[in-house]
């Protein structure tokens, strides 16, 4: 769920939207007298809120008084109990949990103690471009420590006016929307890219001058000791963020900020997490604008930050690629799954899903039909699966062309599996 930012923490009305959020979810998980909070709950829990939105935004005000003063407060406001009873209310609230407010006490109590240990699982999951990534999924009392360290950056930093992925900013959704906007005002040419294995790349050392929290907490919270497993840091030497950890994707948000306010100039520039996207209106400036951006990157104390799947991509046409020197040359602006080019005829942007976007999908899919054999059913399944897949593309316009390209593409996929299956079983 969409909730927790400090933004949100420091309003006056988060009190009752955590209450309502918490009532959805006792509602959703069987209803009755589950779903009530009595009147007592919901006072204590407004109380609770309101001291802990008192702390965050003394720190959020007080962060010009200089990194010294915010990394005292910082440790000062990880030990109070109800700045970590709200982080416990938070995180039940994100991952739909029911969580009582003494059960957050309690909690929060043993998160404050930074000599509780808990166990933590590793997930490897396959990378589009190869490979696969380590996800890190923690227990409840790291996931509440995580979440509290997220709201303690957010309160530190300033506004990240390129990044999308932040509380507030509108996701996915709104980051390919002004890659629209930039098309319409005559920003044809745009650079994608990604930063090379992005949390386990940024190390403390890159950390601890750019996000001035106490250090106790960027050791044994932001870097713990179980960081340094062969599962997270295969090179052997200083371990990165936890991919999966609430507070990695704030702390990689104020990492990426100094370089992307480099570019400048007369360009557009938007980041959700390490994917980047810079717009200009030649070929020529897009590339000194990467170039600008390669060089930032290059010169951190603490090492480099390397970037790949660097993409040249024409927004004026719709499709097909090449390469051409260093970089992959793209019809269309391919960013986060999304697909964009302007029909400057019409002066229409066009969104849909790109070809990595169907390929996932596709992958996806197959699993789901893993022992189903009916052609028919096959169909039927493929059909409910496509529908719900492309509802999440909200930009997508659903249209005669759209729907026909669902259907060629149910067709396609149903063909491939079936005779996937036929020569297996030959």
């Amino acid at each position: 769920m969409n909730i927790g930012g400090v933004d949100q923490v420091l309003s006056e009305g988060f009190s009752k939207e955590l209450v309502r959020q918490m009532r959805l979810i006792r509602i959703n998980h069987g209803g009755g007298d589950i779903a009530q909070l009595s009147p007592e709950e919901i006072n204590e829990i407004g109380q609770v809120v309101k001291s802990a939105s008192k702390r965050i935004r003394k720190l959020h005000l007080g962060r010009s008084k200089g990194a010294a003063w915010c990394r005292a407060e910082t440790k000062s406001l990880f030990r109070s109990r109800d700045f970590l009873t709200a982080a416990a209310l938070i995180q039940s609230v994100k991952r739909e949990q029911i969580l009582g407010l003494e059960e957050a006490r309690h909690l929060a109590e043993q998160a404050r103690d930074l000599s509780i240990d808990e166990s933590v699982q590793f997930e490897l999951v396959p990378k589009a471009s190869g490979g696969e990534r380590t996800i890190v999924k923690h227990g409840p009392i790291k996931s509440i420590r995580n979440r509290a360290l997220a709201l303690l950056v957010e309160a530190v930093s300033g506004p990240y006016e390129f990044e999308f992925c932040q509380f507030g900013r509108g996701g996915v959704h709104a980051a390919v929307e002004r890659i629209g906007e930039g098309l319409v005002q005559g920003y044809r040419f745009w650079i994608t890219c990604d930063l090379t294995k992005a949390y386990p790349s940024v190390k403390l050392n890159h950390v601890k001058d750019i996000v001035p929290i106490h250090g106790e907490l960027l050791k044994r919270v932001c870097f713990p000791p179980y960081l340094h497993s062969s599962a997270t840091n295969k090179d052997g030497g200083r371990p990165g963020l936890a991919e999966g950890a609430s507070h990695s994707s704030k702390i990689l948000s104020a990492f990426t900020d100094g370089p992307l306010r480099q570019i400048g100039g007369d360009r557009k520039v938007l980041c959700y997490a390490d994917n980047i996207a810079i717009g200009a209106r030649t070929i020529g400036d897009a590339k000194c604008a990467f170039k600008t951006l390669k060089n930032a990157m290059s010169v951190f104390m603490a090492g480099p930050i390397h970037l790949h799947a660097v993409t040249l991509c024409d927004g004026y046409q719709h499709s097909g690629h090449w390469q051409k020197g260093e970089f992959l040359m793209r019809r269309g602006v391919d960013f986060c799954q999304y697909r964009a080019s302007l029909d400057w005829q019409a002066t229409e942007v066009r969104y849909r899903p790109n070809t990595l976007a169907f390929c996932r999908a596709k992958h996806r899919a197959f699993e789901l039909l893993e022992g189903i054999y009916s052609p028919e059913i096959i169909r039927i399944e493929l059909d409910g699966y496509l529908e719900m897949w492309a509802r999440s593309f909200t930009l997508w316009q659903r249209t005669e062309l759209s729907t026909e390209c669902l259907k060629q593409t149910r067709d396609r996929w149903l063909y491939e599996y079936l005779n996937g299956k036929l020569i297996d079983a030959a």
